[in-house]
């Protein structure tokens, strides 16, 4: 199974670098997409490190899809904190190795995130990931033929990025395909966003409309994070 690893940046380049450096060191191809910030060191562009104007995180997704050759891709925010890389690649590889083409999306559970569920109210599945309707974009991996499927965002219309991750969810469900959280590792994110949460919220609604999906059912595994008392991760503990 090949991996590659696109770690996006946009203000914290010293992070994005250290992360970079990290996955390089356990032989994994890695990619740093920085979007232009004015606090960004002057830096050489190479092959792997990426300068973007601002696109935000649908440029950042678009230059994805355009490099990405592999069974699976791992997208990281450079302000999420991993406590034991070696324990991710591990849990990940482990899902994707055991559930093959039923193997979807992988995500860490995150400190901070919209997405939150009571862990006890998901479905358990073998080796200890539980099922969930959607995840986090600030750290998750899903299959190739996912990100085909999502394809390529209109920046006109959605230049943020909120609900990449849900189209990505839906079109797994839709496939019958597994998405899942693993509490048994936790990542680290700060509580704070360095964009208008309104903003994003309107680009991805209008988006949604404009695509050609059954928006019925997007909305349906959308919703459903809140039949598993979403925002409450309660008993995280219990799981690591």
């Amino acid at each position: 199974m090949k991996t590659q690893v696109f770690i996006f940046n946009y203000s914290r380049f010293d992070q994005a670098i250290n992360l970079f450096d990290q996955f390089n060191n356990e032989k994994i191809e890695t990619f740093l997409i920085n979007c232009h910030c004015e606090n960004d060191p002057d830096f050489e562009e190479t092959e792997k490190i990426i300068k973007l104007p601002n696109l935000g995180y649908s440029g950042q997704w678009n230059k994805t899809v355009e490099l990405s050759n592999c069974d699976v891709i791992l997208i990281i925010n450079s302000d999420v904190y991993i406590p034991n890389i070696k324990k991710l690649i591990r849990r990940m590889n482990l899902f994707y190795e055991n559930y093959e083409d039923k193997g979807a999306i992988y995500a860490p559970n995150v400190d901070w995130t919209t997405w939150s569920f009571d862990p006890y109210s998901l479905e358990k599945l073998k080796l200890g990931f539980r099922k969930v309707p959607g995840t986090d974009s600030t750290i998750w991996s899903l299959r190739q033929e996912i990100v085909l499927q999502v394809g390529k965002i209109d920046l006109d219309k959605n230049s943020l990025g909120w609900g990449i991750e849900n189209l990505a969810s839906y079109f797994s469900h839709k496939d019958k395909k597994l998405v899942v959280r693993d509490y048994k590792i936790k990542c680290l994110h700060p509580k704070q966003t360095l964009y208008s949460r309104e903003k994003a919220m309107i680009q991805f609604e209008n988006w949604i409309k404009s695509l050609k999906i059954d928006e019925e059912y997007f909305w349906e595994i959308y919703n459903k994070r809140y039949e598993h008392e979403f925002g409450s991760d309660k008993d995280e503990k219990l799981f690591i």
